[in-house]
């Protein structure tokens, strides 16, 4: 009893404390709020919907389905893009590398809203190269028993392997600008469906990623690391030079008996594999520096860390919310063989 009286002092105290803060600020006008990506050789695809207060309790945004989207390519008046569902509009033109793009969005009773970018050129990658080891193989196993339960001997039928790929792929910085990347990797999954593509995670082992780890002993108490969630870098510590980006997958993968082979290495885009067990897509991005902006502050937003500040999500929307973005990307395919 001596023990429980302090603690329900405690939470008494505590509920005490507890006092509803009236907001005595002003409720925000709806602004618009657009986003799209510029590809090259791609439709343009821009979603318009409005801004929704911070203490409105709703999960989702108001789609905006009577906006004029007036598409700008280098100066001109392209078109105005059609709209498809639910606050989505479409372009007929499709850009190029180098193009000037800007958006124009208005709808009635909100202000009307402006965007640009430009598209950048493709990177040029040079040359891939792999290292593949096999830490664990372990053979999968059919076994026979005669009446009494005994083994009499058995097939192996494949093998499940946790194989590490060590990639570096070498591409060529233009220089004398400040460029912007991203990498993406993916599989090829056709178990799902045919032509579906999974993104992979892998590791980011280059210093151009500025990844961080807190080291085992400290992941035990608090992770401190710093991730790069979505792959992006700069061209700061080789701008104007060949650079071999180094990165890794890690994965396991079943591999029949017929097919497995110890000794055999990856084979890249250039050669040919008798086994094709869905092959990496290696992609490497060239961004604009708003939709880098935005992939940056994006991953820097953590709602999970006691520690987090608020993080101001970038815009290039003039007079409303959201990202006009813009990438080019080159990629090649990376096919496994054991």
């Amino acid at each position: 009893m001596k023990r429980l009286l302090p603690l329900l002092c405690l939470m008494a105290l505590l509920a005490a404390c507890e006092k509803d803060i009236e907001f005595d600020g002003a409720i925000t006008e709806p602004m618009l709020v657009i986003n799209a990506v510029a590809l090259p050789d791609t439709t343009l695809s821009v979603e318009v919907t409005e801004s929704r207060f911070f203490l409105v309790s709703q999960d989702t945004f108001t789609t905006v389905k009577n906006a004029t989207v007036s598409l700008f390519v280098n100066g001109t008046f392209k078109e105005n893009c059609a709209h498809q569902a639910n606050g989505r509009y479409t372009s007929n033109y499709r850009p190029s590398e180098g193009d000037h793009i800007r958006l124009s969005v208005s709808a009635p009773g909100l202000q009307t809203v402006s965007a640009e970018t430009m598209i950048p050129m493709r990177p040029v990658i040079e040359r891939i190269d792999t290292s593949l080891s096999i830490p664990e193989a372990y053979p999968i196993s059919y076994n026979y028993y005669d009446s009494q339960g005994n083994s009499i001997g058995g097939d192996t039928t494949g093998w499940n392997i946790h194989y590490k790929m060590t990639i570096t792929l070498t591409f060529k910085d233009p220089g004398g600008q400040a460029d912007y990347y991203r990498l993406v990797v993916k599989r090829q999954r056709d178990y799902y469906q045919e032509g579906y593509f999974e993104n992979i995670w892998y590791t980011k082992d280059d210093i151009v990623f500025g990844e961080t780890e807190t080291g085992a002993d400290m992941e035990e108490i608090i992770d401190m690391g710093t991730y790069n969630i979505y792959g992006t870098f700069t061209d700061e510590l080789f701008d104007g030079r060949s650079y071999p980006l180094t990165f890794g997958v890690e994965e396991w993968i079943y591999v029949s008996n017929e097919d497995y082979n110890s000794g055999r290495m990856p084979l890249d885009s250039t050669k040919k594999a008798s086994e094709d067990t869905e092959p990496y897509i290696i992609d490497l991005q060239a961004l604009d520096k708003s939709y880098y902006l935005y992939l940056l502050t994006s991953s820097a937003y953590d709602p999970y860390s006691p520690f987090a500040e608020p993080v101001q999500i970038h815009s290039n929307v003039e007079h409303g919310i959201g990202i006009l973005g813009a990438y080019a990307g080159s990629n090649l395919k990376l096919s496994l063989s054991f």
